[in-house]
């Protein structure tokens, strides 16, 4: 049985050995950047190999063109693009499932049920996501404490920068119950979110952080990967458009995140982890447990919640990583002495690229994080974007899809998503972004109304 810290050596070992180092960070003495690094890794009792894996720290803003939705993507964070890699490897699977048989490639899936056309994943298959660092919003929120150099940890619960905040913005919709009267409130497209000048508000739904100085209508309307995250644990990791040709969710096993190097110990990391995910996942089962609606009450009972981890095993160009350098640069400069740019000191930013695999493909894409298509020529029109579509995005997912699905082809996205998806998979989403821990979800930049 592989653990958790054997999953995430796998992770990054894939990571340095087996990914080229275009797309990835650049670090010199005056510039170190940083991103995120998620993996989908599959075990069974006997091996373990990495699906998909995705490196980024980026969303697009809201785009005006209709058809630059199915486009483009919308949300390149890490943990998104493997998950969407992850998609992808199952529609390939199910394309190919005849010519891959007999080839001896890992498969994830296995026939199941009296139909010849549904899967389920494998009985002896377990699947686990490591994150180098912790996914946005609530799941990022926790305290660090220090250390006094005898060897004794040190709270610094009372200081204002002992808390590890999130960027991501509290979501104000009517769904989630936030005061907004307490709150600097800001509109994305017909629902608002806020910014909290202090303490955090715990558990809650929000939005990816972007530029603040972005016109409101153009801010990002994704929702953060510790959203998502309990999204996936409760709805599966396939998402509806599959829930067709694979009726039961695929879900992860485990949630393995890399340690805070600012931190001595783990263990507050480890609860807002917790806090985020699992007690969430429970809470959302819980209220699914309550509908009207047997098939949803049958649905929630077989939701099982990840197992949550932080290992030591660390990702070397990460977000935390950067932030202990750039504390190790401020310990070392004057403090009163200013900052100007060229003095010596590096700068830290995100880096701009956001890199995927997955072992359908073996081989990387690059992909530009704020504008959600592939490394190119600036697109200005339809035909660009066409012809630098990450093969990540909505289009390209479906045309996978549509060798297995010849009906609605010509349907926009939504429609066909929804035309192909089980009814009980479209009646939990909608029960789930009405109640509880999820209520509010937006949906295209609007609050989900089922």
């Amino acid at each position: 049985m592989t653990n958790q810290v054997e999953i995430a050596e796998a992770a990054l070992r894939h990571y340095h050995q087996d990914l080229p180092s275009n797309g990835k960070p650049l670090w010199s003495d005056d510039r170190k950047e940083w991103t995120v690094y998620a993996a989908i890794v599959a075990t069974t009792p006997s091996e373990s190999w990495i699906v998909s894996s995705a490196t980024g720290t980026k969303c697009t803003a809201v785009v005006s063109q209709t058809w630059q939705s199915s486009s483009i993507l919308h949300d390149a964070h890490a943990e998104v693009l493997a998950r969407r890699g992850f998609v992808r490897c199952l529609w390939n699977e199910i394309a190919d499932y005849g010519k891959r048989e007999c080839s001896g490639t890992k498969k994830l899936l296995e026939k199941y049920g009296e139909s010849v056309s549904t899967f389920r994943l494998r009985s002896d298959v377990a699947l686990h996501m490591y994150i180098s660092d912790s996914p946005c919003g609530d799941a990022s929120i926790y305290d660090i404490q220090a250390n006094r150099g005898d060897g004794q940890e040190e709270s610094m619960e009372a200081t204002e920068s002992s808390t590890q905040f999130t960027g991501a913005k509290v979501l104000t919709t009517n769904g989630t119950s936030v005061d907004m009267k307490k709150f600097d409130v800001t509109g994305i497209q017909e629902s608002q979110v806020a910014r909290e000048a202090s303490a955090q508000l715990l558990g809650k739904l929000r939005t990816k952080s972007g530029r603040s100085n972005l016109d409101a209508e153009k801010r990002s309307t994704s929702m953060s990967c510790s959203d998502k995250l309990v999204r996936w644990s409760v709805l599966g990791l396939q998402g509806s458009s599959l829930s067709g040709k694979i009726p039961g969710p695929i879900r992860l096993s485990s949630c393995i995140v890399g340690s805070d190097p600012r931190n001595p110990s783990n263990e507050n990391q480890r609860e807002a982890l917790d806090r985020s995910l699992c007690k969430r996942t429970v809470d959302a089962t819980g209220c699914l447990k309550q509908s009207s609606n047997k098939d949803v009450v049958d649905f929630a009972r077989a939701i099982t919640v990840p197992s949550v981890y932080i290992v030591d095993q660390r990702f070397d160009k990460g977000k935390a990583a950067m932030e202990k350098a750039r504390e190790e640069v401020m310990k070392e400069s004057p403090p009163s002495r200013k900052r100007k740019r060229g003095d010596g000191f590096p700068k830290f930013p995100p880096t701009g690229f956001s890199i995927n695999w997955s072992y359908v493909d073996d081989q990387v894409e690059i992909t530009v994080g704020a504008r959600g298509v592939r490394q190119g020529k600036k697109p200005k029109n339809e035909a660009d974007y066409q012809a630098l579509e990450s093969r990540l995005c909505r289009n390209q997912i479906r045309q996978v899809a549509s060798s297995t699905f010849s009906h609605h082809n010509n349907s926009p996205y939504s429609e066909w998503k929804e035309k192909v998806s089980l009814p009980v998979a479209r009646a939990v989403r909608a029960e789930l972004f009405q109640k509880g821990p999820l209520a509010g979800w937006l949906v295209g930049g609007r609050e989900s109304t089922g």
